[in-house]
């Protein structure tokens, strides 16, 4: 069943191939407004015509409804008992403090298979930049 909004959005095409399922003659012929109109009017006669004797009540009345389930009560020895207000961790607690272990430099050289008594630092590099730059080339001064 399709309201007369619906019927209007829908293409001329649609219309057309809806029209025919519905049984409607000349369906390719008429434009679109006239195929709503059509459309509509088959509808309102088939539903009519499908309306079905409603179901007898009685047998409906005499069916008890479904019971709801019933809720079982958990035992209060089995629940653990839930931590008093004081007790409760909090999270600023110091004693949960975690100490970072620092990186060993031995065991990183052996995996990565380098020589760090070889590396500088980075203080040092950026050091040895800065006196490269402040030097002078040899042949600039000697004249």
């Amino acid at each position: 069943m399709f309201s007369k909004t619906e019927l209007t959005e829908k293409l001329t095409a649609e219309l057309r191939e809806l029209a025919k399922a519905n049984g409607v003659d000349n369906a390719g012929d008429l434009r679109k407004s006239d195929l709503i109109e059509e459309i509509l009017k088959k509808q309102n006669a088939t539903a009519e015509a499908a309306v079905t004797p409603e179901p007898a009540a009685d047998e409906n009345a005499t069916e008890k409804p479904a019971r709801k389930r019933t809720r079982i009560a958990k035992d209060g020895s089995e629940s653990a008992p839930a931590p008093k207000k004081d007790e409760r961790p909090t999270l600023f607690d110091e004693s949960d403090k975690i100490e970072i272990p620092s990186p060993d430099f031995e065991a990183i050289a052996l995996v990565t298979g380098q020589d760090l008594s070889k590396q500088e630092s980075i203080a040092d590099k950026i050091q040895n930049q800065k006196n490269k730059k402040d030097r002078t080339p040899k042949g600039k001064n000697d004249s």
